[in-house]
């Protein structure tokens, strides 16, 4: 199985969409660390990892696409 993963961090929230190639789907949303923002996105990846019952490192490796955004920015112009 191979994975898509997309990942947004917002101001609040750092939420992460993965989509497998049989066309399942999970959401995961987990707090924003500002202190190091990396640290919410492994948040992120390790729960997904966890509810897909596999390893962190499994998870990216099965992954062949990452997409990247965030609203942080925007949060802070608005």
């Amino acid at each position: 199985m191979s994975y898509h993963l997309s990942i947004d961090i917002g101001g609040t929230f750092t939420d992460l969409f993965l989509r497998d190639s049989e066309g399942g789907s999970l959401s995961v949303k987990v707090p924003s660390t500002h202190g190091d923002l990396t640290d919410g996105v492994i948040n992120a990846l390790d729960k997904a990892a966890d509810t897909e019952g596999i390893t962190r490192g499994t998870l990216l490796d099965r992954t062949g696409q990452i997409v990247h955004g965030t609203t942080i920015a925007t949060n802070a112009i608005l």
